[in-house]
């Protein structure tokens, strides 16, 4: 697994207070209860971790 991804499953795991054993990588951020506020918390995070500028796309 790439250490990106590890990354991403961590905080969601921190967001959703799971382990992170329990977030598969190969199913959608919904499966694991993720719900918008969280996708957007995460987008958010992603986003000052690239150094990337949302463009409101």
């Amino acid at each position: 697994m790439s250490v990106i991804c590890e990354a991403i499953i961590s905080k969601l795991a921190n967001n959703l207070m799971v382990s992170g054993a329990d977030i598969d990588p190969e199913q959608p951020i919904t499966s694991c209860s993720a719900d918008s506020l969280v996708a957007v918390e995460l987008h958010n995070w992603l986003l000052g971790h690239a150094g990337a500028e949302d463009l409101g796309h």
